[in-house]
């Protein structure tokens, strides 16, 4: 059996589970998901309080019981294989470390493997199940019919715990408007009569701060989070934030002949290889 521990918002349980599935693919293993970090009392003090939302998929995993997480964690050799998975777990989450995918037996997972190497071979699986399981609500539905009728670009803005968490805001930092203007720039010499679909958490001080062209500003409270990653990833081009949230959106569009813009440094630190962050077709600027 496969465990793996899920914990942040969307994009990194969506990170999570795609590394994990190619492992119990690998194996030939049964998948299931350690949902105790968003038990009340399970989320850190100084962690953004997230919900659990991978059900919104149509992922084929089951949460584990507390007995399965208890007698793989709490064994003798569940301590061991933890440990191993520990070791080889990349130095940060942007390094890919091919060993973690080399594991055979029973894993309990826990790391944010924030690489489309971890799962990149099983591409074709990965896109299936990251697949709304129920339609959309109606205003996330008028949207769509706006960005299949137009040349849409996904434009995302994180803000949020990135401005107001002092441990999230210190570790990624924020990407500025000169940033955007680029981004936007660069879209406007490549695309003719692009349509900017912009979704942020945060929309009226990207209204003040970033002038964006033929806009539509998306994030207005009546839809939810994961009806706008999708929308972002039926946009036919995308400028994404320094976010996993914004980079599954790009990393799922279909589009074959897709223009991706992300920020070149992904984090504050700029000492953190994030070689492995983004994949290599992105521009990066």
């Amino acid at each position: 059996m496969i465990i793996i521990k899920l914990k942040g918002g969307l994009g990194n349980q969506m990170f999570q589970y795609a590394c994990a599935k190619h492992l119990a693919e690998r194996n030939n293993d049964i998948l299931r998901l350690d949902l105790s970090w968003y038990d009340p009392g399970g989320i850190p003090a100084s962690d953004t309080v997230r919900q659990y939302a991978l059900s919104n998929f149509a992922i084929s995993a089951q949460a584990a019981t507390a007995e399965e997480v208890g007698r793989m964690c709490d064994s003798l050799i569940g301590r061991l294989i933890k440990k191993i998975i520990n070791k080889f777990r990349p130095i940060t989450s942007y390094v890919f470390n091919p060993k973690i995918l080399e594991q055979t037996g029973d894993v309990y997972m826990e790391g944010f493997f924030q690489s489309e190497r971890y799962f990149k071979d099983i591409e074709f699986i990965v896109r299936n199940e990251f697949q709304l399981k129920d339609v959309m609500g109606r205003d996330a539905h008028a949207v769509l019919e706006d960005i299949e009728q137009s040349n849409a670009v996904s434009l995302h803005v994180r803000r949020g715990d990135y401005v107001n968490n002092k441990n999230a805001s210190a570790f990624h930092g924020i990407c500025s408007p000169a940033y955007y203007r680029a981004a936007i720039d660069t879209i406007l010499k490549r695309i003719d009569l692009p349509k900017f679909f912009v979704f942020s958490d945060d929309i009226e001080w990207v209204k003040e701060h970033i002038e964006i062209p033929n806009a539509t500003y998306v994030s207005d409270g009546g839809i939810r989070d994961y009806e706008e990653l999708i929308l972002m990833s039926k946009c036919k081009h995308a400028i994404i934030a320094n976010s996993s949230f914004s980079w599954w959106g790009a990393w799922l569009n279909a589009n074959p002949h897709k223009i991706v813009i992300a920020p070149r440094q992904w984090v504050s630190d700029s000492r953190v290889d994030t070689s492995d962050a983004v994949p290599s077709e992105w521009i990066r600027l």
